[in-house]
């Protein structure tokens, strides 16, 4: 398996989790990194996740990755 050579990662800022674990994301991101350069995208309300993740689709994102959310 070859490592991809742009990541990006979507995450729910007001997700309760990372709310109450404010390093969650800075860990994730240190993590993800170890496999190749990340781009942050947090989501901006309601059903934004999904757009953001074909914007980064259509960039050149081998991997998407998602923190936080509803389910």
């Amino acid at each position: 398996m070859r490592l991809p050579e742009k990541i990006a990662l979507i995450y729910n800022p007001r997700a309760g989790k990372l709310l109450r674990n404010p390093h969650l994301v800075e860990r994730t991101i240190e993590a993800v990194r170890k496999h190749g350069p990340v781009e942050v995208r947090p989501t901006t309300g309601p059903g934004t996740a999904g757009e953001l993740a074909r914007q980064e689709v259509a960039r050149g994102a081998d991997w998407i990755v998602t923190l936080g959310g509803d389910g």
